[in-house]
């Protein structure tokens, strides 16, 4: 220093004037100048104002607050002016355009040139296409049509930062816009948010996201940033994105959820709105924000999530309501703290329209069946019940959805055109496909502040309005979506998860979840669901090598083939329902076992078993299958059963002949006592083996003459004379329970024991 610079005045020519009171410090710029000269389109005035509109006729380019234009007020002599720009008026962008030359004359290829925007064809001319013979290569973008970097409030678990404060220059709230994708920009922060996590709404100094939040504590005003990225987008032609692909994720989305709903006005905070007839005006404002809900599967049951009130309900402070009800539910259907209750009227419920209050339960008394509820939840507003008003559960979906269209139309009713409401929802899915329940939307404008409650009466087909529809309500037996995808080769997944939800994409029908990030492990899969299969299953111990699937060197923890056979490689448990009441209801059965499956091994809810041919084989006491004989006892129970217990009562001066099992194995046990006493020398108890088999008691295979015989009975014999006997008779075959042969024949029969 110093440094000097040469220069030139006036580069312009006459167009600018001459200072000579250049002082020392004077400040020097450099500037950039542009020289696209122009003309003014409309005069600038002569009045002593600081800022003036200037019109310019044509401009390359865009012009931000940090430049000037030089305008000349007067041609001769010339009179420059040196303008700052504030802010841009206006823009008349200049495209090239090719038309189709018709009558009327339609644009069919239109370039912007401030953008490069293209449109190619019309679709007022249908039948456009686009043939390219060679590759087409599209160089998408992160976050280049936008980032907005904000702090705010949240907690894991939730999809609302709240406290929204934007700190990128330039930017506000506003800037913020659906879809946008969201990350977590504080370092080492305990919040994690997943990929592809984007903005839904926007509203209250809030951000709704489209995922939950992940972690283990709540933040403070983390530091968050939302970026606009590059997308390849299809629409149906009217108001639905059928094909999206994030560019810079590479996450597509194919087909929509758009819904339409007949709607009838059931309540409304606003003056205005009385009828259906006031509802398109109101639904098709942009600042709507539609929720739904329905009445909790367990009300439609006696001891379910539903009840009315016994008595006028009363106030227990300010806001709450203290409710005693004719019953509070059981189980599952039983109100719990933090439930959402619609109360109202029993019309409200049973007809197409009515008040009703949401509240959340924050107390339950079990001993008084009351409970006590946060009033005016959800839009609604305080209410006066009374007795008999009904209280039901209700749920809440968890997403939210935007309105696409709002219009009264009619439909023929015996013969009759008659108007209806029907609503198309962005996302359908948050009102049930099938009407199972009561079912409510809430419409609520995020500016107005207007609550709007509706009825829904039903499901339509369609997700744009046009001229000619199927007015009729759906019965959801053909599914409302669109947006299948046919693969005729196969289907690679190259790593992370596969989830099929439910038609309200609340619950996860079914899952498959990766190694969570460790090679070459297992993965897991959950359902909610029946399944249906054939071939084999086969489970295999974490104990086993990854590779067990390909090597299959390791046994089976569980297995189940496709004839039916089934292999545990521990223990099976059957955890079963306690009840004070047990009933003889199977818990555990294995069937047609035996000769012609005439069998079965089965363990009732009351302990009882049934097995061997046999119901209580063994007694919910544990007792040993027991009958009773007498002379009275049909011809059948005569003929013994083996290793059960007989009570015999033989009359006086009565003989009674039982035989023993005709097929008996090594090991059967015919237990028997007297318990009427009357055995004696007139009375008498025999026991016998089938006459034609020869098998010996006691090793002795001839008989008396008792039952009036002619010859001695040709078999085994055992008398019973004395009174109160008790004892039992084993038998002994050919091969024993270990399969030895070679057991003497002087031996075999049947022998005393237990006398």
């Amino acid at each position: 220093a110093p440094y000097y610079i040469k220069v030139k005045r006036r580069p312009f020519g006459a167009f600018g004037g001459v200072l000579d009171n250049h002082v020392d410090t004077t400040p020097i710029y450099k500037v950039n100048v542009q020289f696209d000269a122009t003309w003014t389109e409309q005069p600038l005035d002569n009045d002593t104002s600081a800022t003036d509109p200037v019109y310019l006729s044509e401009f390359g380019g865009s012009l931000t607050n940090n430049d000037y234009v030089i305008v000349d007020r007067d041609d001769s002599p010339k009179v420059p002016e040196y303008i700052k720009v504030i802010t841009p008026l206006a823009q008349q962008v200049q495209k090239f355009r090719v038309s189709n030359c018709a009558d009327p004359d339609e644009d069919v290829f239109v370039v912007n040139s401030v953008t490069g925007e293209v449109q190619i064809g019309n679709p007022n001319i249908p039948g456009s296409v686009l043939t390219i013979n060679s590759s087409l290569n599209m160089d998408g973008g992160c976050g280049t049509l936008g980032t907005v970097e904000f702090t705010g409030d949240t907690n894991a678990g939730t999809n609302v930062i709240t406290n929204v404060q934007v700190v990128t220059s330039g930017k506000t709230i506003a800037d913020l816009q659906r879809g946008d994708v969201v990350s977590v920009v504080t370092d080492s922060s305990p919040l994690k948010i997943f990929q592809d996590t984007t903005v839904d709404f926007v509203f209250g100094g809030a951000v709704y996201l489209s995922r939950t939040i992940i972690g283990s504590s709540s933040v403070s005003g983390g530091t968050f940033k939302a970026q606009r990225n590059e997308r390849i987008t299809a629409t149906d032609g009217g108001n639905n994105t059928t094909f999206d692909v994030d560019t810079c994720s590479g996450t597509t989305t194919i087909g929509t959820h758009a819904g339409r709903f007949d709607l009838n006005l059931a309540w409304s905070s606003a003056a205005g709105i009385l009828t259906n007839a006031n509802l398109p005006s109101a639904l098709n404002d942009d600042n709507i924000i539609t929720y739904g809900y329905y009445a909790d599967p367990t009300s439609i049951q006696s001891n379910g999530a539903s009840s009315t009130i016994i008595s006028t309900a009363a106030g227990s402070g300010s806001g709450t309501l203290q409710i005693a009800l004719q019953q509070i539910g059981e189980g599952t259907g039983k109100f719990t703290v933090g439930d959402l209750i619609a109360v109202g009227p029993l019309t409200s419920f049973t007809s197409t329209t009515g008040q009703i209050e949401f509240m959340t339960i924050t107390d339950v008394v079990d001993g008084t069946n009351t409970i006590v509820a946060t009033r005016a939840q959800e839009g609604t507003v305080e209410m006066s019940h009374q007795q008999s008003d009904v209280v039901r559960r209700v749920i809440k979906h968890e997403r939210q959805s935007l309105v696409v269209d709002a219009q009264i139309r009619q439909r023929l009713a015996a013969g009759v055109p008659t108007d209806y409401l029907s609503v198309i929802l962005e996302r359908g899915y948050i009102s049930q496909t099938k009407l199972d329940y009561k079912q409510w939307l809430r419409f609520s404008n995020t500016s107005s502040g207007v609550e709007i409650l509706t009825n829904v009466n039903g499901r339509l087909y369609g997700k744009n309005h046009t001229s000619q529809m199927d007015e009729q309500l759906g019965d959801g037996a053909k599914s409302y979506r669109e947006g299948s995808l046919t693969v005729t080769d196969n289907l690679t997944l190259e790593g992370g998860n596969f989830v099929i939800y439910d038609s309200v994409k609340q619950t996860k029908l079914f899952q498959f979840v990766n190694d969570d990030g460790h090679a070459d492990h297992s993965g897991l899969i959950n359902w909610d669901a029946g399944v249906i299969g054939r071939g084999d299953l086969f489970l295999y111990p974490t104990s086993c090598p990854e590779n067990v699937i390909t090597t299959l060197a390791c046994e089976p923890s569980f297995s189940v083939d496709n004839l039916g056979n089934v292999t545990a490689l521990t223990t099976l448990t059957v955890t079963g329902v306690p009840t004070p009441t047990p009933t003889e209801e199977d818990v555990f059965s294995v069937r047609n076992l035996g000769i012609s499956g005439g069998s079965e091994y089965t363990i009732k809810k009351d302990r009882s078993i049934d097995a061997f041919g046999l119901q209580n084989f063994t007694t919910s006491n544990g007792a040993r299958h027991t009958r009773y004989l007498s002379a009275a006892s049909p011809e059948a129970d005569l003929t013994l059963i083996a290793n059960i217990v007989y009570m015999v009562n033989v009359q006086n001066t009565q003989t009674l002949i039982v035989t023993l099992p005709a097929a008996p194995k090594t090991g059967d046990v015919v237990r028997m006592i007297d318990v009427g006493g009357n055995l004696k020398y007139d009375t008498t108890l025999v026991i016998r083996t089938p006459e034609t088999s020869g098998t010996p008691i006691q090793g002795d295979a001839v008989g008396t003459l008792f039952g009036d015989r002619i010859t001695p009975y040709p078999s085994g014999e055992l008398v019973v004379q004395t009174p109160n006997a008790g004892f039992a008779l084993i038998y002994l075959g050919a091969i024993d329970s270990n399969n030895q042969i070679g057991i003497p024949t002087s031996v075999q029969g049947w022998w005393l024991m237990e006398v």
